[in-house]
């Protein structure tokens, strides 16, 4: 479990495109405040066969920012191959 507690305290003078302006009221992009992992596995002995050990795990972030302008990611499943 991790909790982040991140806040820009100053900043120095921006140059750029108006629509990547940064505050210090901004969130870091890809920073969730909150995170959680959980895993389990079971083996399972198979006699001369060996051992099978399924298992699962779990996740959670709390939601994030993409970028600067603290866009929010799309909903899309995630998922791993």
């Amino acid at each position: 479990m991790g909790f982040t507690d991140f806040a820009f305290t100053s900043l120095l003078p921006q140059q750029g495109a108006p629509a990547m302006l940064l505050t210090l009221d901004s969130k870091l992009p890809f920073t969730p405040k909150l995170t959680a992992a959980a895993s389990a596995a079971y083996r399972i002995d198979m006699g001369d066969a060996g051992c099978l050990t399924p298992g699962a795990d779990l996740e959670y972030s709390s939601g994030y920012f993409v970028d600067i302008p603290n866009t929010r990611p799309s909903r899309k499943a995630n998922t791993r191959s």
